[in-house]
């Protein structure tokens, strides 16, 4: 019983989900009610406040599954990379993947005071993630060249820019493409940051 629960409540979450993001394709987040979203998912109202408090929550209502996946993307290329470099980006990839499969919406919201705080969101988890990496590199007690938390926001930065680029351009290039490029730019920089200044 409990699973077939779990299941409709899953059911449930993508209905909602999927009308709210084909009705900001369509008119834009700030455009878009919780009577609209219900309305699209032909849910009643009281199913969609006993998932998510309002559209915002909703909103952000994948981002904790998004942060754990990179999080396990960035074990999995921890386990079986011997470069200490390398390990760093074990994200990016994913991260690249991530968005490339929800660009209709990035479409809809950048440029706008949602899509700033998407990309405040997708910032902080970021910089969790190779905020860790980057301690783990420098050895306690040690100087480096330029502090970890520079190095970091460098990092964290460089792929947001180039992914938003990526993404208004409506590029050619796959999410492979994009993650070789990016550590192409940016790897050589963070090495020469770890070294001891």
């Amino acid at each position: 019983m409990h699973a077939k629960e779990d299941r409709r409540v899953g059911r449930t979450r993508k209905l909602l989900e999927d009308a709210l993001h084909d009705l900001i394709v369509e008119k834009g987040y700030e455009a878009v009610t919780v009577q609209d979203i219900i309305d699209r998912a032909n849910v009643g109202r009281s199913t969609f406040y006993a998932h998510y408090t309002d559209k915002q929550q909703l909103l952000f209502s994948r981002f904790a599954e998004l942060e754990a996946h990179l999080s396990e993307q960035q074990r999995l290329v921890r386990a079986r990379s011997a470069d200490p470099v390398e390990r760093v980006f074990g994200f990016s990839l994913a991260m690249f993947q991530h968005a490339h499969e929800y660009r209709r919406i990035w479409g809809a919201v950048v440029g706008k005071q949602t899509g700033v705080a998407v990309l405040m969101r997708i910032q902080g988890i970021l910089e969790k993630i190779v905020g860790r990496e980057i301690a783990s590199l420098a050895p306690r007690g040690s100087r480096p060249a330029v502090p970890p938390t520079v190095i970091t926001g460098f990092i964290v930065n460089s792929l947001l820019g180039l992914l938003t680029l990526w993404m208004n351009e409506e590029s050619r290039y796959s999410a492979e493409e994009v993650d070789r490029m990016f550590r192409v730019l940016v790897k050589p920089g963070i090495t020469a940051a770890l070294r001891s200044g």
